[in-house]
């Protein structure tokens, strides 16, 4: 009897072995992770991430973005940390060179090795010099994550700002809304606030001191960058030879947001009405309302085909491009 159990032990101990071996081989991989959209880009930093969906069946000890000039970025180039496991995380990247491109890719570690989500490119804000007038401005929008390719280049239109808030968040173009009006400076939400008060505000009592100069409360620009005045914006039109995309700037359609029906508009009507809008703030006042540059196009023409300021009530949502001061 006991010899017969003998080799019924060791063949269970065999087979035991060799399924565990088989099922621990098979279980434990790479995880799997996914880069997040880069934002928020400046001229020396940007914010990106990732998420973990999958760990791999082994613990994610080390997770973050990986960053370089050069394409395929891995953990021995730039990285970031942002704890473990599995879920969503948030990468901020700073130290960046202006107006450089950069390649990243979010990674996750676990005990088999480290995976890598998709490659995203970004450039970082850089400055453009009109040789006419001598002004230094930003190369973008406020919020865009390249300069624009073309007229109507989505990647670079950027966010949308009501007039004298600041960066709360609801610049984003499809932020949420709300209809209650501030009372002060400082809204406390990133919401959109809709409008229907007879100044058109999105503040009630209106304020004239918001966006004046770099150190003007709620200056939404980068360091030592501020809103352009109207002057500037005129000084600028008289330089352009084609149009907007054609100047220095290179601006793009980026159309605007509206404060009574909450709506995003890039255009409007049939053939023979304006198709393209590029709506940009200036920090100069107009009694209740504010300057803007407005610039649109006609649909088969891609051309600009008239550039002007005009006031507009400080509710909507404009692009910002900054000018340093």
């Amino acid at each position: 009897m006991r010899n017969q159990l003998i080799p019924t032990i060791l063949f269970t101990f065999v087979l035991h072995s060799i399924v565990s071996c088989t099922l621990e081989g098979e279980s434990k991989q790479l995880a799997v992770v996914s880069t997040n959209k880069v934002v928020s880009v400046t001229f020396d930093a940007a914010q990106s991430g990732g998420f973990i969906s999958f760990d791999g069946n082994a613990d994610v000890e080390s997770r973050g973005v990986c960053y370089s000039m050069l394409p395929n970025p891995t953990v021995k180039d730039s990285v970031t940390v942002d704890g473990s496991g599995l879920g969503d995380f948030y990468s901020y990247l700073s130290g960046l060179r202006p107006a450089t491109t950069y390649y990243v890719r979010a990674y996750a570690t676990n005990s088999i090795g480290t995976a890598y989500g998709d490659e995203i490119q970004f450039t970082t804000y850089g400055t453009v010099t009109n040789p006419v007038t001598g002004r230094i401005w930003m190369d973008r929008n406020l919020g865009s994550n390249r300069v624009t390719i073309s007229l109507s280049d989505q990647e670079a239109y950027g966010d949308l700002y009501q007039w004298g808030r600041g960066t709360d968040g609801h610049e984003k173009r499809y932020s949420s809304s709300t209809d209650v009006l501030s009372t002060g400076d400082h809204p406390g939400h990133g919401k959109f606030i809709l409008s229907n008060n007879i100044f058109e505000d999105w503040r009630n009592p209106q304020r004239d001191y918001l966006w004046q100069g770099v150190r003007g409360i709620n200056n939404p620009c980068p360091d030592g960058f501020r809103l352009p005045t109207r002057e500037e914006w005129v000084e600028e039109l008289d330089t352009w030879s084609q149009g907007a995309f054609e100047s220095v700037l290179k601006l793009s359609s980026a159309g605007y947001r509206s404060y009574q029906q909450d709506t995003i508009r890039y255009g409007s009507g049939t053939n023979s009405e304006y198709r393209a809008y590029g709506f940009y703030w200036s920090s100069t006042l107009s009694v209740a309302y504010a300057y803007a540059l407005i610039f649109y196009i006609r649909d088969t023409s891609r051309v600009t085909t008239h550039a002007f300021m005009r006031s507009y009530p400080r509710a909507y949502g404009y692009s910002v491009r900054c000018i340093k001061d």
